[in-house]
């Protein structure tokens, strides 16, 4: 079996949430995350949650990929 279709598992380091505006119950949300980086098991990723138009909260975290057994 090819190595990167091997099923992984991740844990989270250091995880960072920011709220800027109070998220509102009830209403539609946008939320989006991208990787920035990747380095070999290391990947470093943010997201963000949008409520009309207006960024409510950010996030960025490191997830350090494992192989399972």
């Amino acid at each position: 079996m090819d190595a990167a279709a091997m099923p992984t598992d991740s844990v989270t380091a250091d995880p960072q949430v920011r709220f800027h505006l109070p998220v509102e119950l009830g209403q539609a949300a946008e939320v989006t995350g991208q990787c920035r980086l990747h380095k070999g098991p290391i990947h470093h990723m943010t997201a963000s949650l949008k409520q009309g138009g207006k960024v409510k909260t950010t996030a960025r975290t490191r997830f350090f990929e494992t192989r399972m057994a």
